[in-house]
């Protein structure tokens, strides 16, 4: 099913999350949206080995995207991850948003954010968006 970007945003709901930022909701939403159409075949590998390179590089976007992959994985599809449990997957996306808040010296604070709280907003919005079929 092709979802469009303007369709996905009045799809998606964000409204059970508390944030801090309501920058945070708007980042969350775009992360949605960029991979709604995504094969899922392109997270098939290893989320270790592409963390180990990011950590090598020390780049910003190796990070980001590594997050921004396992909170749309772990909303929606949570049993495409495989080979490790849940709370190692949430603890490697919250260290790789931490990264981002700390390469950015701290001036967008939503990555922080989205670090601490990652299991928080994974959990309420996979529980207020059960009935949406991505699939």
């Amino acid at each position: 099913m092709l979802i469009t970007s303007s369709g996905l945003d009045d799809i998606i709901k964000t409204n059970s999350i508390e944030s801090e930022f309501e920058e945070t909701k708007v980042y969350i939403k775009s992360v949605y949206i960029k991979y709604a159409n995504a094969n899922l075949n392109k997270f098939n590998e290893s989320f270790t080995l592409k963390y180990i390179d990011a950590i090598n590089d020390y780049k910003f976007d190796k990070y980001q995207n590594i997050g921004d992959e396992l909170l749309f994985i772990n909303t929606f599809f949570p049993k495409a991850l495989n080979g490790a449990s849940i709370d190692y997957y949430h603890s490697l996306a919250s260290s790789c948003y931490y990264k981002c808040h700390v390469i950015l010296k701290g001036q967008w604070p939503l990555f922080q954010e989205l670090s601490g709280k990652f299991s928080y907003f994974v959990g309420n919005i996979s529980e207020e968006n059960k009935d949406l079929n991505l699939k």
